[in-house]
């Protein structure tokens, strides 16, 4: 999805460039003047919009992720556990202290 977004980028920051360079040389006329900055305009338009597009796409996965998350989260703190007991026994005695 980057390559679209590099590409209208690169289209047009080498419009600018080359319309730059034409413009030293050559006397160039309003209405051509005109067109050429519509067209770098769209082009700058349309890789903004691409960029928008793909942090939109990017937010909607990671929301989906989060919400997976909290699902499974929730599924295994309500789900039930078997419990060894000999370990349960060890832990109690363990934590039982006498005193003289």
């Amino acid at each position: 999805m980057t390559l679209p977004i590099e590409l209208l980028t690169y289209g047009f920051v080498s419009l600018a460039f080359i319309f730059e360079v034409i413009e030293r040389f050559v006397e160039v006329d309003a209405a051509t003047s005109d067109e050429i900055e519509f067209i770098f305009l769209a082009l700058a338009i349309g890789s903004t919009a691409a960029t928008g597009l793909l942090s939109l796409i990017q937010i909607l996965l990671l929301v989906k992720d989060i919400y997976h998350y909290v699902k499974n989260r929730r599924a295994n703190k309500n789900s039930v556990h078997p419990i060894i007991l000999s370990d349960l026994h060890s832990h109690r005695c363990a934590n039982i202290h006498y005193s003289d």
